[in-house]
């Protein structure tokens, strides 16, 4: 376990789970192509783009699995109840949950890729009817968004690295 400084007065846990990670079966569960995501949204007049908080934290781990995060610090054993980064098969399990909340409608008008969440249409009044209904699944299954980093009703924005700037 390793402290690596952020800013010159934060640290960040780093807990090495190479030697775990090489023993646990990868789940193969498929992100959206970027390429994809470009298709559907280019020939749409407005765009939403929610932004989840706090992501992969937001997920439980399975009442099994929580020995195998236990790591010790100096007060004892610390078992995270969460999910983790740099944790096998945590992009997959996050993006499958994602998709288990909104799939009713993806590639429909939503579109998620990990904790970042797109609502396109190109009618103002469908597309507010649409933001109500993703913000309610979400809300109804807890999980929370970082407001400061949401677009709505946008034409440009920054989406998984991409500027994404619509005619």
């Amino acid at each position: 376990m390793l402290f690596i400084p952020k800013k010159s007065s934060q640290f960040k846990l780093c807990i090495n789970y190479r030697q775990l990670n090489s023993i646990i079966k990868k789940d193969r569960y498929l992100l959206p192509l970027i390429s994809k995501i470009q298709d559907r949204i280019s020939n749409m007049q407005i765009f939403t783009k929610i932004d989840l908080k706090w992501a992969y934290h937001q997920i439980r781990i399975k009442e099994g699995d929580k020995w195998k995060r236990v790591f010790r610090i100096s007060k004892g054993l610390f078992k995270p109840i969460v999910l983790q980064f740099r944790f096998t098969n945590t992009l997959a399990t996050f993006q499958r949950k994602i998709n288990s909340i909104l799939g009713e409608h993806l590639d429909e008008f939503v579109i998620v890729y990990l904790d970042d969440i797109i609502i396109y249409l190109n009618l103002k009044e469908e597309h507010e009817k649409h933001i109500k209904w993703v913000l309610k699944k979400l809300y109804n299954k807890n999980i929370s968004i970082a407001i400061e980093k949401c677009k709505f009703h946008t034409k440009k924005t920054n989406f998984v690295g991409f500027i994404i700037e619509l005619g």
